[in-house]
């Protein structure tokens, strides 16, 4: 019988020992150049982190972001668009109540009009914003296919009239005179800056009586059609008027009031109009 070299044997558990009921391990190796060694513990291939960023809880009508609706955030989008500031991402997301795209005084007046109780459940005012968290992990399939032979199902009925869901937007304006001077008239001039096509003559309209505020001062109105006509003089028909005034369409429902004069004018301040304290 020819002599053969026997190849050493070592018998035991991922230790180096052999036990009673534990899987065992074998392993064969040149005698004396190797050492059988703990092989290595997979890796869970399951990540369980969330890549998902957590979402700021936002309030629509919340502009100064203290998680609170209240007259504050109806001043703070009046000092912005005064003071020509620039909103944040999120005072656009907040601030734009009724969601035509920006935020101007029209949305101040909503906020103010919610935060006084005057309207409740307001668009939404005083109710989280709600946001799509955006997954980046997420992918298309790229394994989906459209069946070509598939007919597209066309998604109007041919044989009703297709009708423009726009609804058109006025361009004619409100605008109120808080008379603190006491002037015995007030009208307004208005005219078009490009053509200095006016309204009606010096000293223009008068403007329209709505009432007394707290202060006892008398409340007038004028509207104004923005299509055709941008700058307004509140005046009292007799030597008195106030500084040249640009209209757009954020001053709608604006107020004004004398502040002093200012060389040949009065210069004049701007609030938020609010009908509920007239008498």
């Amino acid at each position: 019988m020819s002599s053969q070299t026997a190849t050493p044997v070592v018998i035991g558990n991922a230790s180096g020992k052999w036990s009673v009921s534990t899987k065992n391990i074998i392993y064969i190796y040149p005698n004396g150049t190797i050492d059988p060694t703990d092989p290595t513990e997979p890796t869970d291939p399951t990540d369980t982190t969330d890549p998902t960023d957590p979402i700021e809880k936002l309030i629509l009508g919340d502009v100064n972001l203290d998680d609170t609706v209240n007259l504050r955030d109806a001043i703070n989008i009046q000092k912005i668009l005064v003071t020509n500031g620039i909103f944040s991402d999120k005072q656009k997301l907040t601030g734009d109540v009724d969601k035509n795209g920006e935020v101007n005084l029209r949305d101040a007046i909503f906020i103010q009009k919610f935060a006084l109780l005057l309207l409740s459940d307001v668009m939404g005012i005083g109710e989280p914003i709600v946001q799509e968290p955006t997954d980046p992990t997420s992918a298309t399939d790229p394994t989906t296919q459209t069946d070509p032979t598939e007919p597209t199902v066309p998604v109007t009925d041919p044989t009703q009239p297709i009708t423009d869901p726009t609804v058109p937007v006025s361009d004619v304006i409100t605008v109120y005179f808080s008379n603190n001077y006491r002037w015995s008239s007030v009208k307004a001039y208005i005219w078009n800056a490009a053509s200095a096509e006016h309204e009606s003559a010096w000293p223009g309209t008068e403007m329209t009586y709505v009432g007394t505020n707290s202060y006892g001062e008398e409340i007038y109105k004028v509207e104004i059609d923005l299509s055709k006509y941008d700058m307004i003089v509140f005046n009292n028909g007799s030597g008195y008027q106030t500084m040249d005034v640009t209209l757009d369409k954020s001053m709608d429902s604006t107020g004004f009031y004398l502040t002093g004069t200012s060389g040949n004018s009065m210069s004049y301040g701007t609030y938020v109009f609010d009908p509920s304290g007239l008498s």
